[in-house]
């Protein structure tokens, strides 16, 4: 109970993001394979089930595999997809592209919708000409 008492202490004195960063580490070091998915499947802050990601790739193994790829279809945040993948690419040797690829389809798509369009450039840019002579 005293242990429990004081890992909670640790948690508000340090923040969160510091204490479980602590905790990955000790977790990575004796190869807590378990402790690591827990982490990557449960944590609420997206850094933390990052780096839990990045560990589980240095470690290697069927289950941190099976973790990563779960992480890398599922998670909520991109970012944490993104670092799955790379841990995925770490254990297997294959380049995989789908996280990544996705942000270039955002960008590409973002940047579509936000340039006028042939209809609306009088809008955007007011009563000027662009037509070209």
């Amino acid at each position: 109970m005293l242990n429990a008492m004081y890992s909670i202490y640790k948690g508000f004195v340090m923040g969160e993001a510091e204490f479980y960063k602590r905790d990955l580490k000790r977790m990575e070091q004796q190869k807590d394979v378990k402790g690591l998915i827990d982490t990557l499947n449960h944590a609420s802050n997206w850094e933390i089930r990052a780096l839990a990601a990045e560990a589980l790739g240095r470690i290697g193994g069927g289950k941190a595999e099976e973790a990563l790829r779960k992480a890398q279809n599922d998670d909520k945040d991109l970012l944490v997809r993104i670092r799955a993948e790379e841990a995925l690419e770490k254990i297997t040797g294959i380049k995989g592209e789908s996280a990544k690829q996705t942000i270039e389809t955002d960008w590409r798509a973002l940047l579509k919708s936000s340039a006028p369009s042939k209809t609306n450039r009088k809008s955007v840019y007011g009563n000027i000409d662009t037509s070209i002579k």
